[in-house]
């Protein structure tokens, strides 16, 4: 089981969830016996949230993701290793490489745009779930 699971229903398969996405006939139940299962209805996740003018695609698909899978499934150590190198250099403000900004790998500097981007996501909803709350209280 990956490290950010504790054991919810759909990790482990196969199981069956009820899908987020509406038919004719509601909300249809599907089994689910591998990832790649999973996978098959995220394009539908996508166009449903372009369909409804979601501002935040990818938010929109992580979010019904976890109401038939489960969304750790989805992580990949590389992955996990980028964002720790990103996090190091940042907190330490050091270059992921040797060198100037011009002697960095494309690659590393694409991956870390992209990392930054979704980081600075979740910092501005976390903001906004914050001013509900204490606008609410």
């Amino acid at each position: 089981m990956s490290k950010l699971c504790e054991g919810c229903n759909y990790h482990n398969f196969p199981y069956e969830a009820r899908l987020p996405i509406s038919s004719s006939k509601g909300y249809p139940i599907q089994k689910f016996n591998s990832l790649d299962d999973v996978k098959s209805y995220i394009p539908s996740l996508v166009n449903e949230a372009v369909e409804y003018g979601c501002p935040d695609v990818n938010y929109a698909v992580y979010n019904q993701l976890g109401t038939f899978s489960c969304t750790s499934l989805f992580l990949n150590n590389y992955s996990q290793k980028d964002i720790g190198k990103y996090l190091f250099c940042k907190d330490f403000n050091i270059p992921p490489s040797d060198g100037s900004y011009e002697s960095q790998p494309y690659k590393t500097l694409q991956k870390f745009n992209i990392i930054k981007s979704a980081i600075g996501k979740l910092e501005e909803m976390q903001h906004r779930k914050m001013q509900k709350e204490r606008a609410g209280k």
